[in-house]
């Protein structure tokens, strides 16, 4: 069965330890890892915590999950965005020292 990376990482288990980045095809031809690896770079259940591969071949699906990942949202405008530019936050004063009573 084939798996799309969507995170780069290095298969330190393949003798070549061979460097996968976002949209190869796990694994490389040549190279059968043990089922318990792919398992754990499906689940997030690795050393790094984090989701490597997804499975199947459906590019579009790839796609979407790579852009959600990097942060492509667009922010909604908000209401903050009427106030003028005058009202920005003034510097602070500097504290005046008091004096010693003698």
């Amino acid at each position: 069965m084939g798996y799309k990376v969507i995170r780069p990482f290095k298969d330190l288990n393949d003798p070549e330890k061979h460097d996968y980045v976002a949209g190869d095809v796990f694994p490389r031809e040549g190279h059968e890892p043990s089922e318990n690896f792919t398992k754990g770079l499906l689940t997030g259940n690795n050393s790094a915590g984090s989701i490597f591969l997804i499975v199947g071949d459906d590019t579009k699906e790839t796609e979407t999950l790579v852009e959600e990942e990097t942060g492509t949202e667009e922010v909604p405008e908000s209401a903050d965005e009427e106030t003028p530019v005058e009202e920005a936050e003034k510097p602070k004063r500097k504290r005046t020292t008091k004096k010693a009573e003698a």
